[in-house]
């Protein structure tokens, strides 16, 4: 779907990880049958969550390397603090680069074409 979450009026939370995001709902204290809903991919039709289609990784962890793509965080503190080797840390990167980068016409804004 065109825009996907980010076809809304407000994004009061869009800067918030995932993980963040399931700790505020346990905060606000939402019912759990929200909270532990299954993510969807909303893109693939095969019975399937966001993490085994299309992160293919827990949200813990890509939400602590998506962090420290964003910040520059040097890699020798990545690898020590996750337990994850260089070479899996920039598989990680490349991955997150290329689904934005493959993605970024789902949030472009439509094109007017003056009548």
């Amino acid at each position: 779907m065109k825009y996907g979450d980010g076809g809304v009026d407000i994004q009061p939370i869009a800067h918030l990880y995932k993980t963040q995001v399931y700790q505020l709902a346990r905060y606000l204290e939402v019912p759990k049958e929200i909270q532990e809903r299954t993510p969807t991919t909303d893109t693939y039709s095969a019975t399937s969550t966001q993490q085994e289609f299309f992160y293919r990784m827990p949200f813990e962890t890509m939400d602590l390397l998506w962090y420290a793509q964003e910040h520059d965080v040097p890699m020798s503190e990545i690898t020590q603090v996750m337990g994850l080797t260089e070479e899996q840390v920039l598989r990680a990167f490349a991955d997150f680069t290329s689904k934005q980068r493959t993605t970024e016409y789902l949030r472009m804004p439509p094109v007017f074409i003056p009548g």
